[in-house]
């Protein structure tokens, strides 16, 4: 008798989980709730296309008329301090040379390994600019049979640099993630890889690392990442401060969390070292071992 009862209840509650699957209340591969909102499957017709690539492989081969924006080109590679976002001024005359206007929809594509789209993506939201990811990049345009061109794109009229100022502090300074470590207001996320977090990271910071939260590129199963962010105690309304090794790290786990639907993100405009270079509270499980530096290069950085 007892037999039957525990068969009857497991066949009730297999009936209610397929149920619940069918009407989509519980689905493990859910859709991403904002992930059209930063990720474009097609390219609108209206809209502008940036290659966020190299020289080297932008003159291989890129999208018709899309001009040539590099992740790297945003960032200062002095000695003093090298991978930090250049000043405001410095990106407003970037984006004003594309000959880019204002409202219009930008899709920026890299490769598609997810190594410099976000970082465009999130400079150009910082501006106020409605930009998306295309998703699979470059080598999912060709795969697809999409047109490809080796004709430099010459930049178009545009608008003058005074109309790209930061639109919200979007981008944040290290005095910002100091005062988040002191008070608490914020969640601090760490999107390096787990060695470097084991080694040392920000006192308080939780662990989203972007080779988790945006694996090659793109985004994994709805649940890889609820299993990810569900721990860390951050939901929709959290705000958070995001770091990693450099910003083009950093940019791709705040992509994850905004597509995921975590829309209160901030990134900090430099690389770790930064960071591990002032006097902030830091936790080094590892004791003695030294902090890893960032892997932007010194210097100018070659295509």
């Amino acid at each position: 008798m007892a037999r039957q009862s525990r068969r009857a209840l497991g066949l009730v509650l297999g009936l209610a989980l397929i149920a619940a699957a069918a009407t989509g209340a519980w689905r493990l591969n859910r859709s991403f709730p904002d992930y059209d909102q930063w990720f474009a499957v097609d390219v609108p017709q209206a809209a502008m296309v940036i290659d966020a690539r190299g020289t080297l492989s932008y003159s291989r081969g890129h999208m018709p008329g899309a001009p040539r924006l590099w992740s790297r080109d945003l960032l200062s590679y002095s000695a003093a301090m090298p991978g930090v976002l250049k000043s405001a001024e410095e990106i407003a005359g970037i984006v004003a040379a594309l000959g880019l206007e204002p409202g219009r929809e930008v899709v920026v594509y890299d490769q598609g390994t997810g190594a410099d789209a976000p970082l465009v993506v999130m400079v150009l939201t910082s501006l106020g600019v409605s930009a998306r990811v295309l998703d699979g990049g470059f080598d999912a345009w060709v795969e697809g049979g999409g047109a490809v061109s080796t004709e430099v794109v010459a930049p178009g009229p545009g608008v003058g640099a005074d109309v790209w100022a930061p639109d919200g502090p979007l981008l944040v300074s290290l005095e910002a993630v100091r005062q988040t470590q002191t008070t608490g207001d914020a969640a601090l996320a760490d999107a390096r890889g787990a060695i470097d977090f084991a080694i040392g990271h920000l006192e308080m910071a939780v662990h989203l690392s972007a080779a988790q939260m945006a694996p090659n590129g793109g985004l994994p199963r709805w649940s890889d990442v609820a299993f990810l962010v569900s721990p860390t105690q951050i939901q929709t309304g959290t705000p958070v401060v995001v770091y990693g090794n450099d910003l083009a790290e950093a940019a791709r786990t705040w992509l994850s969390l905004q597509a995921y639907g975590i829309d209160r993100v901030q990134v900090f405009a430099g690389p770790f070292q930064v960071l591990a270079n002032a006097d902030l509270a830091m936790e080094v499980p590892l004791a003695g071992a030294p902090v890893r530096a960032s892997s932007v290069c010194f210097g100018a950085p070659v295509a």
